[in-house]
């Protein structure tokens, strides 16, 4: 399994405090992330200051949304509405690559459709009477490598 990891906030003893602080400086682990330079800005994707917003079609493009994560019985559906997803209130951002690895896709009603591979990214957030318990709120499953890897640069200016 290959995993990449976007630490959003910063990462300290206290998880606790940082959890709930909105200054500070933010912490990247972009090793692994491709680079590929774009010589188009992308019509399906756009970063803001602090959002990243989809366009009404990227579901056609074989772009998924999971609103939160359940192994695997995770059900991804289409975006098929103009959406925003605001980068920054995310701890961490993680690209898990597992070769092979399938994905339950459903339609717009939340119907299982179908099973796909394709790379998926993890948006998580510490929960908990503490802040010390990290689940994953949000997923994206890219099933186009062209669009995996625009969202990828697009979450690296964050």
């Amino acid at each position: 399994m290959f995993l990449e990891v976007i630490c959003v906030r910063p990462l300290s003893d206290n998880m606790a405090a940082d959890s709930y602080s909105t200054g500070g400086l933010k912490k990247r682990c972009l090793d692994n992330i491709p680079t590929e330079e774009h010589t188009k800005q992308s019509t399906l994707i756009k970063a803001g200051r602090n959002f990243l917003t989809f366009s009404s079609s990227c579901g056609a493009a074989g772009l998924f949304l999971a609103q939160h994560w359940s192994g695997d019985t995770t059900l991804f559906t289409p975006i098929s509405t103009p959406t925003s997803i605001r980068v920054t209130s995310f701890d961490q951002i993680t690209f898990p690559f597992v070769a092979g690895e399938k994905y339950c896709i459903g339609n717009l009603n939340g119907q299982y459709v179908n099973s796909l591979s394709g790379r998926v990214i993890h948006m998580w957030k510490f929960t908990g009477e503490f802040g010390d318990d990290l689940h994953i709120v949000k997923s994206l499953l890219c099933l186009d490598e062209q669009l995996y890897s625009e969202l990828c640069t697009a979450l690296s200016e964050f």
